[in-house]
């Protein structure tokens, strides 16, 4: 991968990490769950890298869940993976 990509991360952006429980290198692994993180900025370089932080309570603004003063647990409707 050519490091110049790093020059076209967006930032700053809201993006939804999927969650895996362990890491087997070229094999399929389910995904758990998604884990929302805000991207503050990315570094190019010899040791490129992105940067940001977990967001607590966030809510996508496309997830459907119901109205009301009641607490929110996370969206009704299920993430989904693009190819």
């Amino acid at each position: 991968m050519k490091n110049t990509i790093y020059n076209s991360v967006p930032a700053p952006a809201d993006v939804l990490l999927p969650v895996v429980n362990s890491l087997d290198t070229g094999s399929p692994v389910p995904v758990v769950a998604f884990a929302p993180f805000h991207i503050d900025g990315s570094v190019n370089g010899s040791n490129p890298y992105i940067y940001g932080h977990f967001i607590a309570g966030y809510k996508a603004p496309s997830a459907s869940g119901g109205s009301g003063a009641a607490t929110y647990y996370g969206a009704v409707t299920a993430p989904s993976l693009a190819n």
